[in-house]
């Protein structure tokens, strides 16, 4: 696998390096209305740094949500200690029917 990646880095640099060097022909576009003059060269690395700022991007998004689901987890955890803390706090004493609603059944006369 890391053979194949390198490969696949060494052939991107150099598709990257010929197009840049050898990229001069003039290219006209078009973005919103508004007409561009430009190289090709100079066109691969807009679409490049375009690429690696949504790359960036998503990586940003992915830590976000990995650090809101870590964060969860451990509030999770903490809620669920501080319930076990509190747990011999209510068999210790006795529960008076004013603390709480008695949700038992009653029969009716």
């Amino acid at each position: 696998m890391v053979v194949l990646g390198v490969l696949l880095v060494v052939v991107v640099v150099v598709i990257a390096v010929s197009i840049i060097i050898g990229g001069q022909d003039p290219v006209s576009f078009t973005l919103l209305g508004i007409s561009f003059d430009s190289t090709a060269g100079y066109l691969y690395i807009l679409g490049l740094l375009s690429v690696v700022v949504a790359v960036l991007g998503l990586l940003l998004v992915l830590r976000g949500m990995k650090r809101q689901r870590h964060l969860r987890k451990e509030n999770k955890t903490l809620k669920k200690e501080v319930r076990q803390a509190h747990e011999p706090e209510r068999t210790a004493s006795p529960a008076s029917t004013d603390d709480h609603f008695d949700s038992t059944p009653r029969e009716h006369p």
